[in-house]
């Protein structure tokens, strides 16, 4: 699939017209620092991988007549509030980036790392007539216990932000260093980002005891650029993470314009949802397929359960139940896009405010991304975050990373990732796991396993019961194709590893009524997926079989796919057809038929089996 099938972004594109200018100030390991260009022209691709980035400063060395310099870091920022981006405070504490001391020739002399309030003491040889420079970087030390993040211009330059203040070390002294959140480059919006890392690690370390500091990640922020020009999309604003590159991109405005344009520099939770992704793509695992996901939207579960994990988490660490993105500035308009309350209360089905995302039968949750973020939340909220009054007072954020980072959810032979297998994983690896049925049982409608999505099957010569099926028939939603079919009640989703070479796979239900005779019946077909398994995407399908039911009520009915597949994980999807019967003649019993161009009902609750190579298929213990 494509690289931009896999960028991942909360919030819908703004389409506003206009063409990219870059505003940047970059670092370079001279003394000074220089203001570099990351040009459109320049740009090459978001996952390139530029020139190194420059060297850490490692040195403490200890000099023999020294001064101590204390080194004060701030940073002016903007609060994201119920009508948009607010006016500039601060300044905030710098916390945990590296600093460092050249002299005259840009030879570093000493090094440090700013503490939890924004400081840091050195140590320099005093000179009264010398002339040093202090230097604050977007970045964490190397050897960082608390951020490794670097905030860098682009790809293609890899240069940190810096703050930079020339001193003579005649004397100790205390010198204060503050990146604007208006001017120039604008630093302070890279400490921003900066921040958001270190409140993240912040958290993982208070939440996890085994958790220590996430690794290296960078980040890439200019002012006034939009990420999308990379796809040649200038006008229309994204943030957004590419898995596999450990490198996220936070939108910087559109057409340099950062007053009356979107900009997420300042939207933590935007921010924080990125680096979610970051995470679980290092230290977790993760399938999710990528593409289009907004509220009050059906979704492959693989894609809600990672949009879900990345919104729960930013709740989760800024403390509050709301994922908000603004839009502008107050100096000149500003608005929220998003003012999501994670908890949706009063969340009622066929509400239709953003974010509501509820589910109309039981466990298509599993299909939704905000069901997925209410959950985690709920299992999460104590202390008065409870804000929706479910009663659920339970913490156990420990239990949902350990399972996040389990090898039973990571192992390479598991796909088809998706909260289920999450949650399947906490019940079933987790050494003392809460009980946490009370919650999937809420208006959330989760299920803790993957019965309703990659369902584990293997061949099993002894046989097994068959799978049901409940479809459900409503012309008004289901309009017979694969965008509106019922993920839940008309789909059946089966992982299942083939071990390469041919494959007979077969499908056979009945459709005869109860009392007697054929009539209008559940119409199967049976589809069976590559690892990429995005539903109904021609690319994506590697056999199909697409039969209408016979119309003999004294046989059963087969689908059979038959061919040839390389070893690997595929998924089988059982599939009620619901459209319209395109062949001449009828099928049914006489007074309930179907004919050309007639819808086919969606049928009574059946069951089924399937085969592989004529050995029947059953549920089996995950991989």
């Amino acid at each position: 699939m494509s690289l931009w099938e896999n960028l991942r972004s909360l919030k819908g594109l703004i389409s506003l017209l206009g063409i990219s200018l870059l505003i940047s100030a970059c670092d370079a390991t001279e003394k000074a620092a220089i203001t570099g260009s990351c040009e459109t022209d320049e740009r090459v691709s978001p996952s390139f991988n530029g020139p190194s980035e420059k060297s850490y400063c490692t040195i403490n060395p200890t000099y023999g007549t020294p001064v101590n310099i204390t080194i004060n870091g701030g940073y002016e920022l903007r609060q994201v509030g119920v009508t948009g981006l607010g006016p500039v405070v601060g300044p905030a504490a710098i916390r945990y980036a590296e600093v460092e001391v050249l002299d005259s020739a840009g030879t570093r002399i000493q090094c440090g790392e700013l503490n939890a309030s924004g400081q840091a003491t050195l140590s320099v040889p005093q000179s009264a007539s010398a002339n040093y420079t202090v230097r604050i970087n977007s970045r964490g030390a190397s050897n960082s216990s608390f951020n490794r993040a670097s905030v860098m211009n682009c790809p293609e330059k890899n240069q940190v932000y810096s703050l930079s203040q020339d001193f003579t070390p005649d004397s100790s002294k205390s010198l204060t260093l503050t990146a604007s959140a208006t001017a120039g480059a604008m630093e302070g919006a890279a400490f921003n980002i900066f921040e958001q890392i270190s409140k993240s690690n912040d958290f993982l370390r208070a939440q996890v005891g085994a958790f220590t500091v996430a690794p290296k990640v960078e980040a890439y922020w200019v002012r006034g650029f939009n990420p999308n020009v990379y796809q040649n999309a200038p006008s229309s604003g994204i943030s957004f993470y590419i898995p596999g590159t450990r490198h996220f991109f936070i939108l910087g405005g559109i057409d340099g314009d950062i007053d009356g344009s979107d900009t997420d520099h300042f939207d933590n939770s935007v921010i924080i949802h990125e680096y979610a992704h970051f995470l679980e793509d290092v230290l977790s695992s993760t399938d999710s397929p990528g593409g289009a996901h907004f509220g009050n939207s059906v979704i492959d579960p693989r894609l809600a359960w990672s949009e879900g994990f990345a919104n729960f988490f930013q709740a989760a660490v800024l403390g509050s139940p709301f994922y908000r993105d603004s839009y502008g500035t107050p100096e000149d308009s500003t608005a929220l896009l998003l003012n999501v309350n994670v908890e949706s209360p009063g969340c009622a089905i066929g509400n239709p405010f953003s974010g509501c995302d509820m589910p109309r039968v039981a466990y298509e949750g599993n299909f939704r991304e905000f069901a997925v973020t209410r959950t985690l939340w709920d299992l999460f909220d104590t202390g008065g975050l409870d804000t929706d009054g479910d009663g659920v007072a339970a913490n156990i954020f420990d239990e949902i990373w350990e399972a996040f980072t389990d090898a039973g959810f990571t192992t390479a032979n598991q796909a088809f990732r998706s909260i289920g297998l999450l949650l399947e994983v906490q019940r079933d690896d987790i050494a003392g796991s809460t009980d946490i049925s009370s919650v999937l049982n809420m208006a959330e409608n989760l299920t803790g396993d993957t019965r309703e999505y990659s369902y584990y099957v293997e061949p099993n010569g002894g046989g097994c019961a068959d799978f049901a099926m409940n479809p459900f028939s409503d012309t008004g939603e289901d309009s017979g194709g694969f965008v509106t079919s019922f993920r839940v009640r008309n789909n059946d989703f089966l992982f299942y590893k083939h071990p390469g070479g041919a494959l007979n796979l077969q499908l056979t239900y009945n459709t005869d009524d109860p009392g007697g005779g054929e009539v209008l019946e559940s119409d199967l077909d049976l589809f069976i997926y590559d690892e990429g398994g995005r539903f109904g995407s021609a690319n994506d399908i590697v056999g199909t079989s697409q039969s209408y039911y016979d119309n003999d009520p004294t046989t059963a009915e087969t689908e059979t796919i038959n061919g040839s597949l390389p070893a690997g994980n595929y998924l089988i999807n059982v599939y009620v057809y619901t459209g319209l019967y395109d062949q001449a003649g009828c099928i049914g019993s006489p007074g309930v038929q179907v004919c050309q161009n007639d819808r086919v009902p969606a049928g009574d609750s059946l069951t089924y089996s399937l085969t592989a190579n004529g050995v029947e298929l059953c549920p089996a213990t995950r991989p």
